[in-house]
Parts: C-alpha cells; sequence; structure tokens
C-alpha cells in the first residue's frame, strides 16, 4: 500500500529530529572526553556515577537507534519509492552534497512446504546445478534475477518474491544548491 508522501513541515520536523540525535552525540563524545581527563586521584563515586550515566546513554542510544531504523524503513518502504517513481527518477542530488540512487534488488525464499516443488520446478527448467543438499540463499537470488531478466515466468506459489528498492547515497562531486 502506498502512502502519500510526508509534506514539508513533516519533513522538517524529521530534519529536526535528526539534528536532536547528533545534539546527543555530541554530548556522548564530550562525555567520553571528560571520562579520559579522569587521573587516579579521582574518588570512586563519581566515577560509577559516571559509568552508570554512562549505561543510561548506552539505553538511550540503543532505543533512538531503533526508532531511527524504523524511520529509515519507512522512508525506504513507504516515502522514497513513490517520488522517484512520481518522479520518473533513479537518481537525486540531496540539498547538502550527496547523491541518492534508487536501484531494485530481489528477495527470494522457498517456503518450506513448497521446497520439493520448487527443487522440481528447477530441475524441470535447467537450474539442477544451483540444488545442493539446500539451495544457497544468494546463489538462488542471483539465478531468478537472470531467469526473470531473461523474461521467465517463476512459480510465485512456490517461490516467494519481493523486489525490494535499495537506495545508495554517495558523495556528490558538486553541491547542489
Amino acid at each position: 500500500m502506498d502512502t502519500m508522501p510526508p509534506d514539508i513541515e513533516e519533513l522538517k520536523d524529521a530534519q529536526a529530529r535528526i539534528e536532536d540525535i547528533n545534539d546527543l552525540l555530541i554530548r556522548a563524545d564530550s562525555m567520553l572526553d571528560d571520562m579520559r581527563g579522569m587521573g587516579p586521584r579521582s574518588v570512586l563515586a563519581p566515577a560509577a556515577t559516571y559509568y552508570k550515566d554512562l549505561l543510561d546513554l548506552m539505553t538511550r542510544i540503543e532505543d533512538l537507534r531503533l526508532r531511527v531504523y524504523h524511520m529509515k524503513e519507512g522512508f525506504v518502504f513507504h516515502v522514497l519509492p513513490p517520488l522517484f517513481r512520481d518522479a520518473s527518477v533513479d537518481t537525486v542530488k540531496t540539498l547538502n552534497g550527496y547523491t541518492v540512487t534508487m536501484a531494485d534488488d530481489l528477495s527470494v525464499s522457498i517456503p518450506a512446504d513448497r521446497k520439493i516443488e520448487a527443487y522440481d520446478w528447477l530441475e524441470a527448467n535447467g537450474y539442477s546445478d544451483i540444488i545442493q543438499s539446500t539451495v544457497n540463499a544468494s546463489t538462488l537470488k542471483a539465478t531468478m534475477k537472470g531467469i526473470m531478466k531473461d523474461g521467465v515466468v517463476v512459480p510465485e506459489d512456490v517461490f516467494k518474491l519481493n523486489i525490494l528498492h535499495k537506495y545508495r547515497v554517495t558523495r556528490s562531486s558538486s553541491k547542489n544548491t
């Protein structure tokens, strides 16, 4: 299901949250610098307190990491694909000097209850060489990409096929203003 792309205010709010995350990381770096300055004359209670603060910070960072991960996944699956598709592009320069490129990828698996049918189909279509005691996931993926590129119809009731959109971010040679 496609969702509506975020409006400018939602994107500004997301950018502010990212800046908050960066501020937290700066504070964490400062905290580590302070800790490095603690000498042998430091007393145990402040050091133990500092250690507890570090543990709390680790917990907050992990929580934040998970939230950022889910935000990123939302963009990868729901926001960026329709925006790239509607603009009919696969590459765009960001406002801060990077290039984001979208490329489709494929996820393939064989449901446990369809393994026999999948192996039979691979053998019947000339791909028995990829079957060992099991089919290597990477080999299956590469084979299916080639099969589909050649226009061969793959039985989707035997193989689970999902097209995945992948985005690569690279530093642009010049900043887009």
